[in-house]
C-alpha cells in the first residue's frame, strides 16, 4: 500500500484542526483553541500508534503543529485552563509509542515487503541495467549465490539487534548494529539514524510544553515563578520530566529576572547553561532557531520547539 496519499490526508486533517483552533483564537474563545491545537496533538499520537518509522513520521508532523499551536494560545489562558491543558497533554504523552514498538512494526512490514520483492523480482529490478565488472554487478553475483531464506534471516536478525539497541540512552557510545549487505535489506532498511532524533524531540516538546502550561499557572495563582521547579511538586507537578537527550537527568529551570529558562541539553549531551541551539547564518526566526541532530547548544522551551 503506497502510504504517501494517506500522509497528505493525514495532514490536511491537521491543518484544519489548526484553522479551528485559530478561528476559536479570533473570537476570544482561549479554552476552546486550546481544545482544538490539542486535537490535533492526539492526532499525531493516534497516528504513532502500531505504526512504522513513516507512520511515526507523519503522526510527529501533526504532533508539532499543535505544539506550535497551543504556544501561542498559553499566554492567554487562565490558571485552570492552563491545568486543564496540561493534565491532558500529560495523558497523552503517557499514550506515546516506545521506540522499540515502533521498530518491531518496522520489522513487519520490512519482512512483509521483502517477501513480495523476492517474488516479483528475482534480482532487484533496479540492477538489470548493470554492466558486468561494476559493483552492483558483483552485488548480483553475491545475491545469486546467497539463498533467500539466508537473507530474509540476516534482515530480521538485524532488526532484532536494532530494536534491543534502540532502547541505549539518546548519545549512547555503542556503535550500532552492522546493516546487512545485501541490495534488499539495503532497500528496506530504515534511515535509522534520524530516528532517534526525531523521537527524542517529539518526547522533549511536549515535556516542555506541559511544565510550561504549569509554570504559567503557578504564576498565575502565586504571583510568580517559582525558583526551582521542585516547588511544583506535587501539587503542580508530580514529577519533573525526564530529559530525552539524557542519560536519566530531568528537564532543567532557571528562573530569571523577569521569566525562566527552560531546557533539554539537546542532541550534542553538553549542559550549555540555557544558551539555545541557534544558527546565526540563517536568514528568518524559525530557521535560526531550527534544531537539528547535528546542533549545537541547549533545547530551550519556546525557543528551539
Amino acid at each position: 500500500m503506497d502510504q504517501e496519499p494517506l500522509s497528505n490526508n493525514l495532514r490536511s486533517i491537521a491543518r484544519m484542526l489548526i484553522v479551528e483552533s485559530r478561528v476559536h483564537s479570533e473570537e476570544g474563545q482561549w479554552d476552546a483553541a486550546a481544545v482544538s491545537a490539542i486535537d490535533c496533538l492526539r492526532m499525531g499520537y493516534d497516528l504513532m500508534q502500531g505504526g512504522n518509522t513513516f507512520d511515526f513520521v507523519v503522526g510527529a508532523s501533526a504532533n508539532a503543529r499543535g505544539l506550535r499551536e497551543l504556544w501561542n494560545i498559553l499566554p492567554h489562558l487562565d490558571a485552570q485552563q492552563a491545568k486543564k491543558a496540561a493534565l491532558r497533554l500529560e495523558k497523552l504523552e503517557s499514550t506515546q509509542v516506545s521506540k522499540s514498538d515502533v521498530l518491531r512494526e518496522e520489522k513487519y512490514y520490512g519482512q512483509a515487503r521483502m517477501i513480495k520483492m523476492m517474488r516479483e523480482f528475482p534480482v532487484p529490478y533496479t540492477f538489470y541495467t548493470d554492466e558486468p565488472g561494476s559493483l552492483n554487478f558483483r552485488k548480483i553475483l553475491k545475491m545469486l549465490t546467497t539463498t533467500r531464506r539466508a537473507v530474509f534471516s540476516d534482515y530480521t536478525h538485524y532488526m532484532d539487534q536494532l530494536i534491543a539497541y534502540t532502547e541505549k540512552p539518546y548519545l549512547s557510545t555503542t556503535p550500532p548494529p552492522e546493516t546487512p549487505s545485501d541490495m534488499y535489506s539495503q532497500m528496506l532498511i530504515p534511515l535509522y539514524d534520524n530516528f532517534p532524533w526525531n523521537y527524542a524531540q517529539v518526547t522533549c516538546k511536549a515535556s516542555q510544553l506541559r511544565v510550561a502550561l504549569l509554570l504559567h499557572a503557578y504564576k498565575l495563582e502565586k504571583g510568580e515563578y517559582p525558583q526551582t521547579l521542585d516547588e511544583m511538586t506535587p501539587h503542580y507537578l508530580k514529577a519533573i520530566p525526564k530529559d530525552p537527550f539524557s542519560s536519566g537527568d530531568t528537564l532543567k529551570y532557571k528562573k530569571t529576572q523577569e521569566k525562566y529558562i527552560l531546557y533539554s541539553i539537546g542532541p550534542d549531551g553538553k549542559d550549555d547553561n540555557g544558551r539555545a541551539i541557534e544558527d546565526k547564518k540563517a536568514k528568518n526566526k524559525r530557521r535560526r532557531f531550527f534544531a537539528q541532530p547535528e546542533s549545537k547548544g541547549d533545547f530551550v522551551a519556546e525557543i528551539n520547539n
